[in-house]
């Protein structure tokens, strides 16, 4: 009769559910919480649950939109293809797990487990990362569980004794018994320091011979920035005999400049 003078009849717990709220309530007391507090973040969980998607299915919008970057000119194609490596190493890991329950834990223990140097495991957090940067965006959860991943440790090549030097005399082996196709590539790579990823995609249009200078084009470059290498004489003489107008540098499917320098070290 107190508690219906002090509450009224509307508020009306059945004994059960009374004795599952008591002790409910001394457990969320030392954390300075109430029942209340209890019931709305289960209700934030229950309704981001239903908002969410299996990982395959961010899968499939993370590729569509990637699609559409590179088609925008918004990124490179190494970088798309980068991307849908490790987007297709979470799906086979995550599969139809939920978005929202995969925890910074989870992605822990899967970016450990991968077989791979520390150097290429932050490459997979990395685009990890933008990954589940999507998944925000597109309400799939409310959080991004990787930017709580610290970066693994990379040793320093002076650690680990990986620094190889060519001398002058290995670098003509080398330049002697490479294929003739390779030449212009290994010029560019060995006297003008251009990158590997942005010769495989540079041109003879863009090698100025006259003007002793390779031009690397904004959508060609690593960072989005266009520059311009100078070219040594040895450099020149090297590139003379394979100068064209236009037309790759390099016919890939032939030749890599990791097969020559296994035939150089071979011969």
């Amino acid at each position: 009769n107190g508690e219906m003078q002090a509450y009224g009849t509307k508020v009306n717990l059945d004994s059960e559910a009374r004795l599952e709220a008591f002790p409910g309530a001394e457990l969320l007391e030392p954390h300075g919480k109430n029942v209340m507090d209890a019931v709305r973040h289960y209700l934030d969980h229950l309704n981001q649950k239903s908002a969410s998607v299996p990982f395959s299915t961010l899968t499939s919008q993370v590729r569509t939109e990637f699609a559409r970057r590179v088609k925008a000119n918004e990124v490179s194609d190494r970088h798309a293809e980068s991307l849908r490596e490790t987007l297709k190493k979470m799906e086979a890991r995550f599969g139809e797990r939920l978005v929202s329950e995969i925890t910074t834990d989870d992605l822990r223990k899967w970016l450990k487990g991968l077989p791979l140097a520390a150097k290429t495991r932050n490459k997979h957090r990395g685009y990890a990362g933008q990954i589940f940067n999507l998944a925000v965006d597109f309400g799939h959860t409310t959080i991004n569980p990787v930017s709580k991943i610290k970066k693994f440790a990379e040793r320093s090549n002076e650690e680990t004794g990986e620094i190889f030097v060519l001398t002058a005399a290995d670098t003509r082996k080398l330049f002697q018994a490479a294929d003739p196709e390779v030449i212009p590539y290994l010029t560019l790579s060995y006297f003008a320091g251009i990158r590997r990823a942005t010769l495989e995609r540079l041109d003879w249009s863009d090698i100025k011979f006259a003007e002793k200078r390779a031009i690397v084009p904004r959508y060609k470059a690593k960072n989005g920035k266009r520059y311009r290498v100078t070219l040594s004489d040895n450099a020149i003489e090297w590139l003379r005999p394979h100068v064209r107008e236009s037309g790759p540098l390099l016919a890939i499917s032939r030749a890599t400049a990791a097969d020559v320098e296994a035939y150089a070290c071979e011969n």
